[in-house]
């Protein structure tokens, strides 16, 4: 009798002295319907395949896979391809499957019965590795001879693997035939940039900075050129004027030998002597003066070609000042989200040799010279003048050395705005130590020593990192 909810020892011997029967008939019933349902069901044999999917071993942000799609979806694709009746039709004829009904009903059940043997499924991803993705999956097939759902099943597994490498290699001439037309279109718009850089020498010939160092040169060649001139001019003329005074002696002497000639003590050939020699005088005045004609020409051309030279680089230099004025307090308005920034030439009765004044006036502050703003607003109106100088006088090439040294978090963002502007039609090397500045690149290069006395060069595409 049970109390308090709790069996004691007798009971349970009690129950076990009256029903000990049940436990046996329990346990050959159980056997004998076991034995049975053994003997009567059919015999089923299940033949199991684990294929296993190659992770990639390069990390993706570096080297994109050349299959971006799902391979659940993959797997679902050829799963519907292999399993149609045209792949599994051969695989009944191939092994002689289901020889009773053949002829008793249709094809199209015979590979139904055949696709439910059949059973395709994933494979789960081992806890705790972090990859989400499909690790592989399991071919399994089912039938009543265990050799024949052996072979079915490799013959399954090895339509899996075939379909899988045709898709491959699909996708991967798709894929060289997608790079080949990014390469030929990267050619054209790098022939196309070497175009225009070839139109713009030849626009500016003469005028781009690096022909400025030629241009002096032959200024300082014509200069020379012009002082040896005149010191021939010099040399001539102290010549015409010697040559001039021995003739008027030569002139004075015969004067005053010829009414005398029949008095003279000197002989005819003496005579003859004195005249030829100043025939010859005469004729040395004559070329001399023809020579300083000449030189006083040639003088006279080249004072005109270095005044047009200084004329036209007065004219060139007085409209790109302007350009740069002007593009400066554009500039200086944009870094500094407003003010007014203003250059002009300093007194002087050369322009060019005369110095360039520079006024600003930051947003709620009035006109001022660079000596009363503050070093950050002193590094931001020179970034201002350089961008301006840049943007009226492009290069194909910059490179900035910490450029952006004094600057804060907010200046650097402004700034940055401007260097990715410039950036965009030219190829900007920047030394820096901001971070905020490092964001900007797309490559960035860092020097690290990790051993005393050897340096190594580390190197970093953001591009393809998702920076």
């Amino acid at each position: 009798m049970i109390r308090n909810g709790e069996i004691t020892a007798s009971e349970v011997k009690r129950i076990l002295r009256n029903y000990w029967w049940i436990l046996p008939i329990a346990i050959i019933g159980c056997g004998s319907l076991g034995f049975l349902l053994a003997t009567v069901l059919p015999k089923r044999y299940t033949s199991e395949t684990l294929v296993l999917v190659d992770q990639p071993t390069v990390p993706t942000e570096f080297v994109k896979p050349v299959v971006t799609e799902d391979l659940n979806h993959r797997l679902a694709s050829m799963q519907e391809q292999i399993l149609s009746r045209t792949r599994l039709q051969p695989i009944i004829e191939k092994f002689g499957l289901y020889p009773a009904l053949r002829g008793k009903v249709h094809i199209e059940e015979l590979v139904d019965r055949l696709r439910t043997a059949v059973l395709v499924k994933p494979m789960d991803a081992m806890p705790g590795t972090g990859n989400h993705s499909l690790p592989g999956f399991y071919v399994d097939v089912t039938f009543d001879n265990p050799q024949t759902a052996q072979q079915i099943c490799t013959e399954i597994t090895s339509m899996f693997m075939q379909q899988n490498t045709r898709e491959r290699e699909q996708q991967a001439t798709q894929t060289t035939s997608f790079l080949s037309d990014q390469l030929e279109e990267a050619k054209k718009k790098l022939d196309a940039q070497d175009q225009r850089l070839a139109a713009f020498k030849r626009q500016y010939l003469g005028s781009l900075p690096e022909e400025e160092q030629t241009n002096l040169n032959l200024l300082t060649s014509m200069n020379s050129q012009l002082e040896a001139n005149v010191q021939a001019l010099s040399r001539a003329q102290q010549d015409k004027a010697f040559n001039e005074s021995l003739l008027s002696q030569q002139e004075a002497n015969a004067t005053v030998l010829m009414p005398g000639a029949q008095n003279s003590s000197e002989t005819p050939d003496q005579q003859l002597n004195a005249l030829e020699d100043q025939s010859a005088l005469l004729e040395r005045r004559e070329f001399l003066r023809q020579q300083l004609a000449d030189l006083e020409a040639a003088r006279a051309s080249v004072l005109a070609v270095i005044a047009d030279i200084d004329a036209e680089s007065l004219r060139q230099f007085n409209a790109t000042f302007e350009k740069i004025a002007a593009a400066f307090g554009e500039t200086f308005a944009r870094l500094f989200n407003g003010g007014v920034g203003k250059i002009w030439l300093a007194e002087s009765s050369d322009p060019t040799l005369a110095g360039i004044e520079v006024a600003a006036q930051p947003p709620g502050k009035k006109m001022q010279s660079l000596n009363l703003l503050s070093g950050g607003e002193r590094a931001m109106t020179a970034v201002a003048l350089i961008f301006a100088i840049l943007r009226v006088r492009p290069s194909p090439f910059y490179i900035f050395d910490e450029i952006d040294a004094a600057l804060d978090e907010a200046n650097v963002g402004r700034f940055g705005g401007a260097l990715d502007e410039v950036a965009r039609s030219a190829q900007t090397i920047i030394i820096t130590h901001n971070k905020a500045t490092m964001t900007l690149a797309d490559r960035i290069y860092g020097i690290t020593m990790g051993e005393p006395g050897a340096s190594t060069v580390l190197s970093l595409a953001l591009e393809k990192v998702g920076a």
